[in-house]
């Protein structure tokens, strides 16, 4: 499991890597695209999880394969670009990818709330350019998977500790005693 999930996750953080380069940094040459890619996929994690496929490992590379399937789609939805149009089906897929990685590891909730602050951004500088039906399609698509998704989570951690913010971070056993 632990290698599948390295698998994906190494290829969409390639694709996300390239895909914002060709976005926002076309101009930039060859040595310096390549040395930022090397940069990024020693320091991500990914090595290290697959040397040490222990229990806790599948956890971690499950939510970081989610998350660079949300990233991957989060560029892709031109949020990022003000001159392009936003894609709301990457959208979509980008926050139901970014909500299971918070299912996975709940740490990754800190991603899922920048996430949250850019899609409120840019709702807030087209609110004037969308009409209706474009912003009921832009908010739905882009905050209903964390809604539905986030409620099964506080759902659960209710149902098993007693609170929906409490992630069982009191009965981990890698960490210290809380």
């Amino acid at each position: 499991a632990v290698l599948l999930f390295s698998l994906i996750s190494t290829l969409f953080l390639s694709l996300t890597y390239f895909k914002l380069i060709n976005k926002k940094h076309k101009d930039l040459p060859l040595f310096l695209q390549i040395s930022g890619y090397i940069i990024l996929f020693m320091s991500c994690g990914i090595l290290s999880n697959i040397v040490r496929p222990a229990f806790y490992e599948v956890a971690t590379s499950c939510a970081f394969m989610f998350m660079t399937l949300a990233l991957y789609h989060f560029v892709s939805s031109n949020i990022l670009l003000k001159d392009q149009p936003i894609k709301n089906n990457h959208l979509l897929f980008s926050s139901i990818f970014l909500s299971l990685a918070v299912l996975s590891r709940a740490t990754y909730a800190l991603y899922a709330i920048c996430a949250v602050i850019f899609i409120a951004i840019t709702f807030i500088n087209n609110r004037k350019t969308f009409n209706k039906k474009q912003m009921v399609d832009y908010l739905c698509k882009s905050l209903i998977p964390f809604i539905v998704i986030g409620s099964v989570q506080c759902i659960y951690n209710y149902l098993r500790f007693g609170s929906i913010l409490e992630f069982g971070i009191k009965y981990s056993l890698t960490i210290n005693d809380f």
